[in-house]
């Protein structure tokens, strides 16, 4: 099995070699992989940061935080990553997003095809079992805590 280093160009070539619904952004040098959550289509982002030596996986839910439910968004967002192994989960007060992202070493790391799809479904599966509760939080008043109950992957 053959290995790579993570760029835009390998995770391109790594999405076209599995067949994944995807769209490549050369300017932006970003790769979107279309995935379900909730019902939506959402893309599991690949966003290189080559002057970091890093690469980002991220997901972002598909709905906006009501601004008056951020504390408890905010709230349940902390005990998701005290409880998270990898990856943390974000709040983007400006846009009202929340995201799970993990991100990844570039530089001296090689990565396969399945090590790079374990990472991928590490933060699809976050996001899927945290996405209804997280949405109860944001839209249907349900307490923080609720997070704390819900399954992790």
């Amino acid at each position: 099995m053959s290995s790579f280093a993570l760029s835009y160009t390998s995770v391109k070539a790594w999405a076209e070699r599995l067949r994944l619904p995807f769209r490549a952004s050369e300017e932006a040098g970003q790769i979107a992989v279309r995935c379900r959550l909730l019902d939506s289509d959402v893309p599991l982002l690949f966003i290189p940061r080559p002057e970091r030596d890093m690469l980002t996986v991220a997901i972002t839910l598909p709905f906006v935080v009501k601004s008056e439910r951020f504390a408890a968004v905010t709230t349940a967002l902390s005990t998701l990553n005290v409880r998270s192994y990898m990856g943390a989960w974000i709040l983007n007060p400006e846009r009202g997003e929340v995201y799970f992202r993990i991100t990844l070493p570039t530089v001296d790391t090689q990565f396969s095809d399945e090590s790079l799809r374990f990472v991928a479904r590490v933060v699809i599966g976050s996001a899927e079992a945290m996405a209804q509760p997280l949405f109860a939080i944001s839209h249907e008043g349900a307490s923080p805590d609720i997070v704390a109950k819900a399954r992790t992957p």
